[in-house]
């Protein structure tokens, strides 16, 4: 479950050009940076409840009242031209966190109610539910770099490679003791004409195509998806992930392409390589901005992990994290 709120410990606080009323703050263990009220009198090293973009609130509750133009939800906005990701309120508005033992990082989502916004998915993507995820093949999601800035360091000195993050929704085809199967990200589908997943399952004959005890992980992308901002005609699907399932495996960068080729699948594309890493935040923030080839569209951002696979400590699994767009960030909200 995503961490949407936790402790976190002010690093800095610094002024905004012509604001009276707030200040910008940054965090010692995270990368986020927000706006902050100067009537929530935040001194540096004081902890703050700090809730991450699309978390959900419940507005309620006058602590949250404030939200009510935004719906509850947390969002990347721009104020008096600085960027502003996330929200910090002083530990003051919290009554059921007194008393407690805090630490910098303690998540407190479950404690403050605190949901995760989920957009609704286009109707190209929905579909009759035949069951759930199979619990066999690992979700799509990947983690936003700001909040575990530690997997920066453990990639530090590897080969490593980011691709682009194509705007669509994310599909699963998989093939398991003889069964064939078409997933959305939470949900297992039955075949249906006008379903995109089973689209691009249908363009590259999967069914038949898919070796025993393989998923592959697409981003269905096109006409009725998500404003179709790769300006594609019709629905393709592109690769992302390639899972070994009796092996319990994801297949490397290489591997993957080479297994997509094989499909005749076109697969997400590189925006850059790294013989050995050592990229700070700021330098991947720029990175993951770009317009997707032959538009003017914002791209979503890019996904990097190291050419050969590793695992996480920060993350807990595999090392592999998103870098989203800030620009695309704004012009969606």
């Amino acid at each position: 479950m995503r961490k949407l709120a936790t402790i976190q410990t002010i690093k800095e606080l610094e002024p905004i050009p012509n604001a009276d009323r707030i200040l910008l703050a940054r965090f010692a263990d995270v990368g986020w940076q927000c706006v902050v009220a100067k009537d929530d009198n935040f001194s540096v090293g004081d902890y703050a409840v700090f809730l991450e973009v699309d978390s959900l609130v419940d507005i309620t509750q006058p602590r949250f009242a404030f939200m009510a133009n935004y719906k509850g939800r947390v969002r990347t906005i721009r104020l008096r031209g600085v960027l502003s990701q996330g929200l910090a309120l002083p530990l003051t508005r919290f009554p059921e966190l007194v008393g407690a033992a805090l630490a910098s990082g303690l998540d407190v989502t479950a404690v403050l109610g605190i949901q995760q916004y989920v957009p609704p998915e286009p109707v190209s993507v929905g579909g009759d539910a035949l069951g759930n995820f199979p619990a066999f093949i690992p979700k799509t999601d990947e983690s936003r770099v700001q909040a575990y800035p530690g997997v920066l360091d453990e990639l530090y000195g590897m080969a490593a490679v980011a691709t682009v993050k194509c705007d669509g929704s994310s599909g699963t085809a998989y093939t398991y003791a003889g069964h064939f199967g078409v997933c959305s990200r939470n949900l297992e589908l039955k075949e249906t004409p006008m379903n995109a997943f089973w689209k691009v399952v249908r363009k590259y004959d999967l069914a038949a195509r898919l070796p025993e005890g393989y998923a592959v992980q697409f981003e269905a992308c096109g006409e009725g998806i998500q404003k179709n901002r790769l300006g594609l005609k019709g629905v393709d699907g592109f690769v992302f992930n390639v899972w070994r399932i009796a092996e319990g495996r994801y297949l490397d960068h290489a591997g993957t392409r080479a297994f997509a080729e094989s499909l005749g699948m076109p697969v997400v594309p590189e925006a850059r390589r790294w013989d050995s890493f050592a990229a700070p935040l700021a330098d991947l923030l720029e990175l993951a901005q770009g317009v997707y080839a032959g538009t003017r569209n914002q791209r979503e951002g890019i996904v990097i992990r190291p050419v050969q696979e590793r695992y996480s400590p920060t993350l807990g699994g595999r090392l592999s994290f998103k870098v989203l767009n800030n620009l695309y960030l704004l012009a969606e909200e």
